[in-house]
């Protein structure tokens, strides 16, 4: 593994801020946190991570598989949790990170939103719906939402990875999701 997958290894090890870039851009849509873009070391230190946690007694990433590509690198895994409700969960993830000179310059993180739903439930409201023909493209009917995330964001790589996630995870949530009544 390269430089890259290196750093990122190193973060699922033991997460470390040194690592983040200063103008870091960390981009979670879906996740119940307030917001979906967080720029800069501190509001990812300060305002993510303490959001994220406000939801949980227990939670850590363990990733499973790590695909590399120059700079950029694709981390498929699962979060494993206790909201503070008392709900277990394990959510899959794929994020998809960009390292340069050393220094973690990106992330862009999906998840299955239904499941950070079923633990939080006041969460599940908070989750857009889609206004946009564009948006709807990236909607399943089933009201999971998987972020639309462009191939400039992640590259053709990490969008193959994340259409395979996506569609392993579909499966595996489909039982698993409230019902929507909002239409």
């Amino acid at each position: 593994m390269g430089q890259a997958g290196d750093v990122i290894r190193q973060w699922f090890t033991k997460p470390d801020a040194s690592l983040y870039a200063d103008d870091i851009d960390w981009y979670v849509p879906g996740y119940p946190v307030p917001q979906d873009r967080y720029l800069g070391r501190a509001a990812v230190v300060d305002g993510f991570f303490p959001a994220l946690r406000a939801h949980f007694r227990v939670w850590r990433a363990v990733a499973s598989q790590f695909i590399e590509a120059g700079e950029a690198v694709t981390v498929i895994g699962e979060y494993f949790g206790t909201s503070i409700a008392g709900v277990d969960v394990v959510i899959p993830f794929l994020h998809v990170w960009t390292v340069r000179d050393g220094k973690i310059n990106s992330v862009v993180a999906a998840a299955n939103t239904a499941e950070f739903a079923r633990a939080i439930p006041e969460h599940a409201s908070a989750i857009r719906r889609p206004s946009t023909p564009s948006q709807r493209s990236a909607y399943e009917s089933n009201g999971t939402v998987i972020p639309a995330i462009s191939t400039l964001a992640v590259g053709p790589l990490g969008v193959m990875h994340l259409a395979r996630f996506w569609l392993k995870n579909l499966l595996y949530s489909l039982d698993r999701l409230p019902a929507d009544t909002s239409t």
